[in-house]
């Protein structure tokens, strides 16, 4: 089961639109065949990279044990990872995770993190840990949430407070983007490649929302307390839209140390 903000540019498919952020995402970081990856708060991404990206060692980690399982068994019953292709699947939480791999001397090409850093408490910290695993000129390359360069007035920056609190996403990780750029710098990173695809992830996701309550079959399924809250997300996402916010896809490379 795939569950992201979804890339909606040629889709209305929920699952499609999943997909197709991962495989951005992963085109975006650079990903080769025969890479090793670090894949944080990963589900069935992990296997994209085996089947469509070639991978060779995969180790995946994510906070939710339901992601985990999934994704366990979506490998055990794909025909298409290779026999030399090492998956290892684990539940726990990507920042203690990566300092832990950073003590082991542990080291990737990649590490890929989809829809997560910005929950990441800090954000910072878990960058500084990733330096640390990356092989020499390998790349982090993530989904991030970013404010606009101008900043927010002051009534916008109390509400994003407020919905930055319901959506258990720390107000300090949200930095415009010079404020980015210079954390990437301070921890290492070079190349910093930055793109911009807000229009085609908040509206897509705020239209597949608006459209599930309006399927009668689906409302009668969900818990209304739950639809009440796809509504009320559905028009956080097009306020975000709006120049509140932006959505990124972020890569950077390990800098050489002197």
């Amino acid at each position: 089961m795939w569950l992201n903000m979804g890339y909606w540019k040629d889709t209305t498919s929920f699952p499609k639109a999943c997909e197709a952020l991962a495989k951005r995402l992963a085109t975006h970081a650079g990903v080769q065949p025969g890479e090793s990856i670090l894949g944080c708060g990963c589900g069935e991404s992990v296997l994209l990279w085996a089947t469509q990206f070639n991978a060779s060692n995969i180790t995946g980690v994510s906070s939710v044990p339901s992601h985990i399982a999934q994704a366990k068994r979506a490998v055990e019953a794909s025909e298409h990872i290779s026999f030399d292709t090492k998956i290892d699947l684990q539940v726990g939480d990507a920042v203690a995770y990566t300092r832990q791999a950073a003590n082991k001397g542990e080291k990737y090409d990649r590490i890929i993190a989809l829809d997560c850093v910005y929950h990441f408490n800090t954000r910072r910290d878990f960058m500084k840990e990733a330096e640390a695993v990356l092989e020499f000129t390998g790349t982090i390359g993530v989904t991030d949430l970013m404010l606009p360069d101008g900043g927010l007035s002051a009534l916008s920056s109390i509400l994003m407070r407020i919905i930055c609190y319901f959506a258990n996403v720390p107000f300090h990780n949200l930095l415009t983007q010079p404020e980015y750029e210079r954390v990437y710098t301070e921890l290492g990173f070079t190349r910093l490649e930055i793109e911009d695809i807000t229009m085609d992830v908040f509206p897509g996701l705020a239209d597949y929302i608006d459209t599930v309550n309006r399927d009668p079959v689906m409302c009668a399924a969900l818990d209304p307390a739950k639809l009440r809250q796809y509504r009320m997300f559905a028009k956080v996402l097009r306020w975000w839209s709006r120049g509140r916010l932006r959505f990124v896809l972020v890569k950077a490379m390990k800098g050489i140390k002197h």
